[in-house]
């Protein structure tokens, strides 16, 4: 059985090779010493690939795993931007972690909870995609994928700034889409209780159509703005639907007390609305969960929100087709709408009785 969990150091040779070619300038940006946070630099020696990924796609995944002085210089420019507010640490450090599926709007929620990041040292790997010094040349050659392939080494750099926050006791903000395999990827409750922690879930009730085209609109709009530059991806509809069916199974267990339910703002410029739990059990927290992710479905399809299905996917179909996308976004994207004709069948049969 392939153990996971092993790992391996990254030599002093190695940094002080890298150091030689870093501006000191850098290295004063760094929240600590380049041989404190070598401390924290541990790889794995397996790393791990989802069960959904494709042979084809693991294979190329491992093939662009960095080399031990590139993983460390990503580690090192990840660590700038992630204390680049100079956030100090707490005595009494909190866990604020943002569950949902993918697409459902955890960076509106982490703006609502952690204000121009002043409260909280964000830990998100999916920042860290872009640091790379190849992100720009994998994204050419395979922008469909480019969350995939630098995916591989993101989630580390992300697990090793958290593990270096947590032994230095700052505030800390995880954006969490579970895996049902991995639970909440990147969270250890023991790990945090051993630290001093209090854990803090915030989570998103939105419903997977909602999540499933936002994925496709996230993706457009950054291809649109950023000239398909910076942390634009693509996210595997599989990989969204494991997540949406295991933020409930992550939260089962768990302290009722220490769970906040949102909803998301009727458009982009409203922020997410806080659903009263207080006294709740966790039964009635995750029926009420499962009720507000088809209150959002139903608003999505029958058009009484704001947008609706048909006006987003009509506005993404156009800018694929501007852009002449491949045939298996166009696919995912087929998917997810008779996904919304069986939504809509299903609504027209229940009113219909």
């Amino acid at each position: 059985m392939i153990d996971y969990n092993e790992t391996r150091g990254i030599s002093k040779e190695t940094l002080n090779e890298l150091l030689q070619e870093l501006n000191p300038d850098f290295i004063k940006k760094l929240p600590d010493t380049p041989q404190e946070i070598l401390k924290f630099a541990k790889r794995r020696v397996n790393p791990y690939i989802s069960e959904n990924i494709n042979e084809t796609l693991a294979k190329q995944m491992l093939e662009t795993r960095q080399t031990d002085k590139e993983y460390l210089l990503t580690l090192f420019k990840a660590m700038t931007i992630t204390f680049i507010n100079g956030q100090d640490p707490s005595q009494h450090p909190v866990a604020a972690v943002l569950v949902s599926q993918t697409g459902a709007g955890k960076t509106s929620l982490r703006e609502l909870i952690n204000p121009q990041n002043q409260v909280y040292v964000v830990i998100n790997p999916d920042l860290y995609k872009k640091y790379r010094s190849d992100a720009d040349k994998i994204r050419e050659k395979d922008r469909t994928h480019f969350g995939a392939l630098t995916g591989i080494d993101s989630y580390d750099h992300a697990a090793k700034i958290r593990t270096y926050a947590m032994e230095k006791g700052y505030n800390i903000l995880i954006e969490v889409a579970p895996s049902l395999q991995q639970g909440l990827i990147g969270v250890d409750e023991k790990e945090l209780e051993e630290h001093g922690y209090q854990l803090d879930l915030h989570v998103m009730a939105v419903g997977d159509l909602v999540s499933a085209i936002s994925i496709h609109h996230r993706y457009e709009t950054s291809i649109f703005v950023y000239n398909g530059q910076g942390d634009t991806k693509l996210t595997d509809l599989h990989r969204h639907d494991e997540s949406y069916l295991a933020v409930s199974e992550c939260l089962e267990g768990m302290d009722p007390e220490r769970i906040s339910l949102y909803i998301r703002g009727k458009n982009a410029a409203i922020p997410p609305k806080k659903i009263p739990t207080e006294g709740k059990t966790m039964t009635e927290i995750l029926n009420m969960l499962q009720r507000e992710r088809s209150v959002s479905n139903y608003a999505y399809v029958v058009g009484s929100g704001e947008p609706s299905f048909i006006s987003d996917y009509q506005e993404i179909l156009q800018l694929m087709q501007k852009r002449n996308a491949p045939q298996e976004e166009y696919e995912q994207l087929n998917n997810i709408y008779g996904r919304y004709v069986h939504y809509k069948s299903q609504i027209k049969s229940a009113e219909g009785r």
